[in-house]
């Protein structure tokens, strides 16, 4: 994608309620909305505004507890994924996930203090 490294490079919404949330940011925003198959993996929608995606969203419901409220969290842009994953460590970020490579994401890994919406939330665009 060519972000500069240490922008913001993509932003996820976790909801109980997604149809109600787009709904709402379409609205708001003027959005619209592009849905991925599923296949065996967690049902997924992109955010586009005209022709450039921009952020997503996903029903949270059966993955966090039931208290859990809707969140946004955002994937930084890194040079490296394992470097910057080693360098949030070192500063004293909790490694959630060791970063991982998906055949339809950049590699990521999840870090931070908190066990919900973790400030440093996915480190992405790595090598």
């Amino acid at each position: 994608m060519g972000l500069p490294i240490g922008t913001f490079g993509w932003a996820d919404v976790a909801v109980p309620d997604t149809d109600r949330a787009k709904h709402f940011y379409t609205n708001l925003f003027g959005w619209t909305t592009v849905e991925t198959p599923a296949g065996d993996s967690l049902p997924y929608t992109m955010f586009m505004l005209g022709d450039r995606s921009n952020g997503g969203i996903y029903d949270l419901t059966g993955l966090v507890p039931d208290e859990v409220p809707a969140h946004w969290f955002v994937w930084f842009a890194v040079d490296g994924t394992d470097a910057a994953t080693e360098r949030a460590r070192a500063l004293g970020a909790t490694i959630r996930r060791e970063p991982v490579a998906s055949p339809r994401l950049p590699p990521f890994s999840t870090n931070g203090p908190s066990q919900v919406a973790p400030p440093l939330a996915r480190l992405v665009y790595g090598n």
